[in-house]
């Protein structure tokens, strides 16, 4: 599951950018995530209150993964010295929303997800990380490149990692 946060009081709008994960095991079964530490670039539009409060709702895991919440309280300050660096740096950790691919398919059969991509430029460590979906679970993909054209298999299960479901539908 995605990390999620509830906002208390009046927020203006937030942009919040979501850096590349990492995939693990746990416990036998594959996951994407952030190892020990990660940094969510946020963007608040118009003006913020004194302090910005919430819960942060994400997904930890050790032998299995449990939701946990963790409230905040963060009052904005003016920007330090390294700001635009550290900024820039976690911007450079989120994937581009375009430009990546030339072209972009995606077939289903049961049990498999396959998207096919190509890209001019070739690929040097390409990777794919899907989205969830409820009651489906995405394992790793297995990745086949030959030249400019990367072609990723997905196996696909219910959340009991038993029958295929239809995402067809």
């Amino acid at each position: 599951m995605a990390p999620s946060i509830a906002w208390k009081g009046d927020m203006p709008e937030v942009s919040w950018f979501w850096p590349t994960p990492s995939r693990f095991d746990v416990a036998n079964i594959t996951t994407q995530g952030y190892h020990d530490e990660v940094t969510f670039p946020m963007i608040v539009r118009g003006t913020p209150p004194a302090t910005l409060r919430g819960v942060l709702t994400l997904s930890t895991c050790s032998n299995v993964c449990l939701l946990t919440d963790y409230p905040f309280s963060v009052k904005p300050t003016v920007q330090n010295a390294d700001f635009a660096h550290d900024y820039a740096r976690a911007m450079g950790k989120v994937p581009l929303r375009s430009g990546l691919t030339d072209s972009l398919e995606v077939g289903y059969r049961p049990g498999e997800l396959v998207v096919t991509a190509t890209r001019a430029a070739g690929w040097s460590s390409p990777g794919l990380y899907l989205d969830t979906v409820d009651d489906v679970d995405f394992a790793k993909p297995r990745l086949r490149v030959e030249g400019d054209r990367l072609q990723a298999t997905v196996p696909v299960t219910d959340s009991w990692g038993e029958k295929a479901p239809d995402l067809l539908l």
